[in-house]
């Protein structure tokens, strides 16, 4: 087969690849961005690549780069220790949130637990090591611009259950409401909320 043939047998497929991709987003209740860059030959697929999007659980990996270059500098050890505390328990991934109240542990583990199990609990103890104005300047040094780490992660573990907190004001209105009922047993809860609970 000629090169020709073949260079346009991957260009229908590609076509029909974005196509697909395109069908598949415009039925997401929500908005879908995709960037990929082979290394190799350079080639990009782009679709709404240059839309700012939470990083969710990525942003741990720019955070391990942050600790890497700090504790590289003497800004931080890997021996530096944490408590964990009620108060530093969070939802979502990670064990730590089941762990014992007074447990201290390194950062080189913090920094484990992390990337291995994407611990939420560890990468905010993390980052009271190194913060996310550290993390950020690191990512600058790197000529990474429009990554940043913003905020630790606000979603505490209240008596057994998780409450996703958004912002900080919002972690203060679940705090202040933290005891007042519906009526029905449970706590008070915004219309998100409620809604996300079906």
């Amino acid at each position: 087969m000629s090169r020709a043939v073949v260079l346009t047998l991957l260009l229908a497929l590609l076509a029909a690849a974005q196509d697909r991709i395109r069908e598949l987003s415009a039925h997401f209740d929500g908005r879908v961005s995709i960037y990929a860059k082979n290394l190799k030959t350079g080639a990009t697929y782009d679709f709404g690549g240059s839309n700012r999007v939470n990083t969710a659980s990525t942003i741990k990996v720019p955070i391990l780069i942050g600790v890497y270059s700090a504790v590289h500098d003497g800004k931080a050890r890997w021996t530096d220790t944490s408590e964990l505390t009620p108060a530093s328990k969070v939802g979502g991934s990670g064990v730590l949130q089941e762990m014992s109240d007074g447990s201290k542990i390194h950062l080189r583990d913090l920094v484990r637990y992390m990337i291995l199990l994407s611990d939420n609990t560890a990468t905010n103890l993390v980052l009271d090591h190194v913060s996310a104005n550290q993390v950020n300047a690191y990512l600058e040094k790197l000529g990474i611009k429009d990554t940043r780490s913003l905020r630790k992660n606000h979603e505490r573990v209240q008596s057994g259950r998780r409450q996703r907190c958004r912002t900080r004001s919002h972690e203060r209105e679940v705090r202040n409401r933290r005891g007042n009922s519906q009526g029905n047993g449970e706590p008070s809860r915004s219309p998100l909320q409620r809604r996300n609970r079906r």
